[in-house]
């Protein structure tokens, strides 16, 4: 079957992850890539062997560009993921889609009209330990859930923290498509941040989120850029669910390796191996099997959701009750 052909709009630091899933999916092909910075769209071409395009216009208008991985900052997301769509291209946005859940319906809505297919950026959920832990919470064999965690604790220097947003949308939206999927949308949303102890970014390094949902189950959601976890059981990145009957948990330790010998960096296979898979679901929804997409364009708009009671609660110093609260789809 022909590979479907892939444009990044973006060429920042997550476009490496995107551009070495693509190279390594059988059924994928990296096209090109635009960026407003022309010199980084040289480079990456350069580097990937692939077209710098001139514009955004100019990718859209590619005949032979057939996607298009929207890495843009934030709050172009939107913009940018519709002009792509009225195109007749298939999406995928990175996350968080929008912090408008509004802004994501009407972005489904689009996709539906144009007959493409658009998927949020959310590849931690093709971990395959977390489907494992996603069937078994659903099928009710860890019995009834009391406790869930997600943890990440990684640092991050200042100069790379400045190219982001703050942790609450950097990787909360993480935390809360996983959640979702899991259980829906809690009943209750407190959260807090501490003063961040960069020298001069003012964005959040460090926050933590506790959903309740009913009847019994608290959820910990927490986040760190300030500092690693190199003691036992490290808390990189793991999620943990306990139930009355069960326990399971995955963690991107383990699988990990060096770049080279000596080399003091890791490699999280367990991460790359995450947008792999992600852009593999992609490619066979794009070709007419859906069936591969774990977390929905529906999920966004809930991830906009309580990403945004989170931040709401933070800056009120209150909880927040969410009115639609219930179980995700399973």
């Amino acid at each position: 079957m022909k590979k479907v052909r892939i444009a990044l709009l973006g060429a920042g630091m997550v476009a490496e992850r995107h551009a070495q899933a693509i190279s390594l999916c059988a059924g994928a092909e990296l096209a090109g890539v635009f960026d407003i910075d022309a010199d980084a769209s040289r480079r990456r071409a350069a580097e990937w062997g692939c077209q710098a395009f001139e514009s955004f216009d100019s990718l859209l208008d590619a005949p032979d560009v057939e996607a298009v991985f929207v890495l843009t900052p934030t709050d172009l997301h939107i913009e940018h993921a519709r002009r792509a769509l009225s195109s007749g291209k298939h999406v995928l946005v990175e996350k968080p889609v929008s912090r408008r859940a509004s802004d994501v319906r009407a972005l489904i809505r689009l996709a539906a009209r144009r007959r493409v297919t658009c998927v949020p950026g959310h590849n931690y959920a093709y971990l395959p330990e977390y489907t494992r832990i996603k069937r078994l919470v659903h099928d009710g064999q860890l019995g009834a859930p009391r406790m869930a965690a997600v943890m990440f604790a990684i640092a991050h220097s200042e100069d790379v923290a400045s190219h982001y947003d703050g942790v609450t949308w950097l990787v909360m939206p993480h935390h809360a498509y996983l959640l979702y999927g899991l259980f829906g949308l809690p009943r209750r949303v407190t959260a807090g941040a501490p003063r961040p102890a960069w020298e001069r970014l003012e964005r959040e390094d460090q926050a933590w989120v506790v959903l309740d949902y009913e009847p019994h189950l608290t959820a910990i959601l927490f986040t760190t850029l300030g500092a690693d976890d190199d003691s036992a059981d490290p808390w990189t990145f793991t999620i943990k669910v306990l139930g009355s009957r069960g326990s399971a948990s995955a963690s991107w330790r383990s699988a990990i390796g060096r770049p080279a010998p000596g080399d003091t960096r890791l490699r999280l296979f367990a991460y790359e191996e995450a947008y792999e898979r992600q852009v593999a679901a992609f490619v066979a929804a794009v070709r007419g099997d859906p069936s591969q997409i774990v977390s929905p364009l529906e999920d966004a708009a809930a991830v906009a959701k309580l990403v945004g009671a989170a931040e709401t609660s933070i800056r009120r110093s209150r909880p927040i009750y969410l009115r639609t609260a219930g179980r995700a789809s399973a």
